[in-house]
């Protein structure tokens, strides 16, 4: 144990080493008979460099310290314990004679733990030392589980990003080609037999989604992104989403905005389109007749979304339950209805974090109505030509035709599935197996756009990408659209998508319509920063 002269401990459990710092030698000595009695082993210093001295050779459990002494004062030492990640959170009672409210205030903004005025009151000093350490051992405690709890959570979002990962890859086939086979003219019951292909395909990937986005939002890695968009696409988007699974119960799904509502609102349009559709799919799942409604409408806080239902509602006494992650009514609707049980739980965490509230009325129809209320401001109001940019551009917007596409992608099923994709939409395509491969055919050839995936042997998308944009920038003059295709969906990888120099970003499995909007919106984009558009026409500059 530090410290000469330390107590017999024989006679009970140690409490904790105690560092006393003080120039005045009597004044130490009580100090130490007092904790030494009470169970402490004590440590002595006559200033403030020699308690940083011992406090670097051997760091105490708690810290006591005179503030006015020669050489270093206390002030002087005590912030430079503050500054030290090692000792930083050591508990230290400041004990001085100085009782002004000057004094004790800069000694709390130097780091004092607490403050104790001379004389000193001897009946209570030796519990106020075991309280002070007991409550810094306590907070050190929850820190710690709080950190642990932190870190189990990220491994288990990374574990689950990672499953999600090789889970997406095979689903990417299903899905994709279970599409591709819906388009063609299929007699009955092999079109019913892909029908159901297709859909359980679809039921496994909304699964895959909700474990990793509530994994995510666990975690805390699920970010808002505001930005301005228009509420009448977004709205148009969400009923051509759920019109085909509304017509094959029969209902019938409204979508309506109130003219008082802004035309562009800025918030995360994505956030609140995954919040809206949970809402509209679990509407359309339990309702068997009449109609799903969808409002937009201006509220004096924001924005009201409303879903509303004629289905058998939830009873007042399970509103708060349904939100809780993997709770539904009861037992028979996990059977009836199947599904994970967190899209509500998922839709609450995400609107809180937008700074919203969701709740459950009783509908006018008799069956359940989710409000969700978010804080959104007019755009307009900030620039009254902002309602006009293409913020978030239109989901219906098919891409343009006759596209060259170089197709880059390890997977030979994926590889095949995103070419027989792109030629079902009027493109045409090279292929390349690796990023090695993709910078030898972009340098070696011109393309209206590059279908990149991020994760392959040799060199990966992300290293591909940085090499062709190094080479066309040597060169000047045109760059190709690239587009991310990967089995990751979360938004780092986006973020790491832009940094590397490409232009869009496509989540597997890949869908049709998604592929569509997403050639859109890349050659869009470069059209409008004054590039090629890709329209599949050569150039005069062509080799």
């Amino acid at each position: 144990m530090p410290g000469a002269g330390g107590a017999d401990c024989s006679t009970g459990p140690l409490e904790g080493v105690v560092l006393v710092v003080d120039d005045d030698v009597a004044l130490r000595l009580l100090m130490r008979e007092t904790l030494e009695a009470s169970g402490f082993d004590v440590v002595e210093a006559g200033d403030g460099e020699e308690a940083l001295a011992a406090i670097r050779n051997e760091p105490p459990d708690l810290v006591v310290l005179d503030l006015l002494m020669p050489v270093r004062d206390g002030l002087s030492a005590l912030r430079e314990i503050r500054q030290d990640e090692q000792v930083a959170r050591l508990p230290v009672i400041v004990v001085t004679g100085l009782d002004d409210p000057g004094s004790i205030r800069q000694a709390f903004e130097a780091g004092a733990t607490d403050f104790l005025t001379k004389p000193v009151q001897w009946t209570v000093f030796a519990e106020r030392v075991r309280y002070t350490l007991r409550a810094s051992r306590m907070s050190e405690r929850y820190r710690r589980a709080r950190e642990e709890a932190v870190a189990a959570l990220r491994v288990k979002s990374e574990f689950v990003g990672s499953i999600s990962h090789e889970l997406r890859t095979p689903l990417n086939g299903l899905v994709g080609t279970a599409e591709l086979l819906s388009r063609r003219s299929l007699p009955d019951e092999e079109a019913r037999l892909v029908h159901d292909l297709l859909e359980s395909a679809r039921q496994m990937e909304r699964i895959v989604a909700d474990l990793l986005d509530f994994t995510r939002l666990e975690a805390g890695s699920v970010h808002v992104r505001p930005r301005p968009f228009a509420l009448a696409a977004l709205l148009t988007a969400l009923e051509r989403r759920h019109a085909a699974a509304a017509r094959r119960k029969s209902l019938d799904l409204r979508v309506t905005r109130t003219g008082s509502t802004p035309s562009t609102v800025v918030g995360d349009p994505d956030r609140i389109r995954q919040v809206l559709d949970n809402l509209v799919e679990n509407a359309i799942k339990f309702t068997e007749r009449g109609t799903v409604a969808v409002e937009c409408t201006a509220a004096p806080d924001g924005v009201l979304f409303a879903v509303e239902d004629t289905g058998p509602g939830i009873p007042p006494s399970m509103r708060e339950a349904v939100f809780a992650p993997f709770r539904q009514l009861d037992g028979s609707t996990r059977r009836d209805h199947g599904g994970s049980g967190l899209g509500l739980a998922i839709c609450r965490r995400l609107v809180d974090g937008m700074g919203g509230t969701i709740r459950i009325r009783d509908a006018r129809t008799g069956g359940a109505r989710f409000e969700v209320l978010l804080p959104l401001r007019s755009a307009e109001a900030d620039a009254p030509g902002l309602a006009a940019l293409p913020a978030v551009a239109e989901e219906h917007a098919s891409g343009p035709a006759g596209l060259r596409v170089l197709v880059v992608e390890d997977h030979p099923i994926n590889r095949r599935l995103a070419v027989r994709m792109l030629e079902s939409l009027g493109h045409r395509t090279v292929e390349a197996e690796n990023g090695r491969d993709a910078i030898a055919a972009a340098l070696g050839e011109r393309f209206d756009v590059i279908l990149m995936d991020l994760q392959m042997p040799l060199v990966d998308g992300f290293d591909a990408a940085k090499e062709i944009r190094r080479h066309e920038r040597a060169r000047g003059g045109h760059e190709t659209p690239i587009i991310a295709l990967t089995a990751h969906a979360a938004p780092e990888f986006e973020a790491r998508c832009r940094a590397a120099g490409m232009d869009g970003f496509v989540s597997k499995p890949l869908h049709l319509d998604d592929l569509s909007r997403a050639l859109a919106r890349a050659c869009g984009a470069r059209t409008s920063a004054g590039s090629p558009s890709g329209s599949g026409t050569r150039r005069e500059d062509d080799p």
